[in-house]
């Protein structure tokens, strides 16, 4: 298996993994709550209800996030899909302040995602609510909304160099910080992937360096055990 190729296997297995991650979580919930618990119960199941009719929704706007990264699907698309991903996120807004703890985190890591597609798409109120996300006390939910204005803006400058290499920069930052986290180490991959998908092999590289030099620990063995980089090629901190 090439790198280039393990990488888009990868991506595909994070995708489906991230899409669903918010459902599962509600799901196992639902599944874990005591006897006599009805109530609670039934709010839960309600709540996975309304996360599966989410991400049915985003997905038919946005078959593969992918998509993104293409200039004339931005221009032909921005006016109409980001004002529905702006309703898909406020509607998981709505499902987050019902919610505490890791179920209230991963709900509002979903917020991102929609808000973060609707900020590719020119809505600055997305954009707003991510950088004061981004500058909030909360340092796990602050590390996803960097990671997903940073991605978001790399796919929105993939036929400009400098500006690519300005995002990278900035977000290498990001990675020194957090070298082991999962939500880096996918932030750098979906970069890689659409690098390789706009054919830019020479930021493909640089990414690929990054990855490579700087992210260290179990998840990113486990990335590049799935993407069969060669082992004799990483370089990665211990």
């Amino acid at each position: 298996m090439t790198w280039h190729r393990g990488i888009v296997m990868v991506l595909c297995a994070v995708l489906v993994g991230s899409v669903m991650a918010v459902c599962v979580m509600g799901q196992a919930a639902v599944s874990t709550q005591p006897a006599g618990a009805a109530t609670t119960q039934s709010g839960l199941e309600a709540i996975h209800a309304d996360l599966m009719r989410i991400m049915k929704e985003f997905q038919e706007l946005l078959p593969s996030p992918v998509m993104i990264g293409d200039a004339q699907f931005r221009k032909e698309n921005g006016a109409k899909l980001a004002p529905a991903l702006m309703k898909l996120a406020n509607q998981y807004g709505e499902l987050v302040a019902t919610q505490k703890g890791e179920i209230k985190e991963r709900l509002e890591t979903g917020r991102f995602s929609m808000l973060g597609y609707a900020m590719a798409l020119g809505d600055k109120d997305a954009e707003k609510m991510l950088t004061e996300a981004a500058a909030g006390k909360n340092a796990k939910l602050a590390l996803e909304a960097k990671s997903v204005m940073a991605l978001m803006n790399w796919a929105t400058n993939l036929e400009d160099a400098k500006a690519l290499q300005k995002v990278l920069d900035d977000y290498v930052v990001v990675v020194k910080a957090n070298p082991e986290d999962e939500t880096v180490a996918r932030t750098l991959m979906w970069m890689m992937q659409l690098a390789h998908a706009n054919k830019n092999k020479e930021m493909f590289e640089k990414v690929a360096k990054v990855f490579e030099t700087e992210l260290k620990g179990e998840i990113v063995e486990g990335f590049r055990e799935m993407s069969g980089r060669p082992k004799e090629k990483a370089n990665a901190k211990k």
